[in-house]
């Protein structure tokens, strides 16, 4: 059994970096793992989805932050925006906040998934873990970059996410 693990993980290559995800509470260890300590721990990017928190660190690394009009117990106006604007914040620091209309704060989970969350958190991954923009498997082509950084309907504040609040979505590139 352990030898099956071992080869399962033979692909991963830690010593590029690292990222974190996290949802509500896990939002808050995400938000704290992005600000203390990411680089030495070669953590490279974070994705918050409806972070709970008190306290509001600076991320020092790239971050891209989800949240909801609807979300009762991490509001987007008090949490996803706040997080979105901590002060401390590296200026030079690539960024994004997007606030979905039609889903609370269980729109990571079962209670109230969002089949679209999924995709743009991997973008995100994809272009700050390894520098992959596009990509073509099985004859399919994925435009990651599009998918953040683009401004058309299959962007993540363009229309690709759903209904969104267009007060709250905005993506800084600052690569």
């Amino acid at each position: 059994m352990v030898a099956e693990k071992v080869e399962a993980y033979s692909n991963l290559h830690l010593e590029d970096g690292v990222s974190v995800v996290g949802h509500s509470m896990g939002g808050q260890a995400t938000l704290f793992s992005s600000a203390y300590n990411s680089t030495s721990h070669n953590i490279v990017a974070a994705v918050y989805h409806h972070a709970w928190t008190e306290d509001f660190p600076a991320p020092q690394i790239p971050f891209l932050d989800f949240t909801s009009v609807w979300d009762d117990e991490a509001p987007a106006d008090t949490m996803g925006q706040v997080i979105y604007d901590i002060p401390d914040t590296p200026t030079k620091l690539s960024k994004g906040l997007v606030s979905t209309k039609n889903f609370g704060h269980h729109e990571a989970d079962i209670l109230g998934f969002n089949p679209l969350l999924p995709q743009f958190t991997a973008a995100w991954l994809k272009i700050f873990m390894d520098g992959t923009f596009e990509e073509t498997q099985n004859g399919v082509t994925v435009n990651w970059e599009g998918m953040i950084f683009g401004d058309d309907v299959t962007s993540v504040c363009g229309g690709g996410m759903g209904d969104i609040d267009p007060d709250m979505c905005e993506i800084v590139d600052m690569r």
